[in-house]
C-alpha cells in the first residue's frame, strides 16, 4: 500500500524523534480499516509496530489529553523540539 509506505519512510526518517499518541488514536485506525481484510491486516501491523516502538508512547484517552500527552515527553525529547 502506498500510503503505509509513505507512513513507514516518514516513520523512519523522524528517528530519534519520541512520539505521544492516545490509544483512541489507534483504536480509530482499526475502526477506519475494519471494512476491507487487506487494509485490516495492514492497520494491525502499524498498530503492532507502534506498540513496540521504544521511540512512542501511547497513553490513555482522557478528556485532557493534549496537555496529558506532552507530560509524557522525556525531558531530553523536550530539550530537542
Amino acid at each position: 500500500m502506498v500510503f503505509t509506505k509513505r507512513v513507514l519512510e516518514l516513520s523512519r526518517s523522524l528517528r530519534p524523534q519520541f512520539i505521544v499518541t492516545t490509544d483512541e488514536v489507534l483504536t480509530e485506525l482499526l475502526t477506519f480499516s475494519a471494512t476491507d481484510r487487506q487494509l485490516r491486516l495492514e492497520a494491525s501491523l502499524v498498530v503492532h509496530d507502534v506498540l513496540a516502538d521504544e521511540n512512542v508512547r501511547v497513553v490513555p484517552q482522557t478528556p485532557s489529553s493534549p496537555g496529558a500527552a506532552n507530560s509524557q515527553v522525556p525531558p531530553a525529547a523536550k530539550s530537542k523540539t
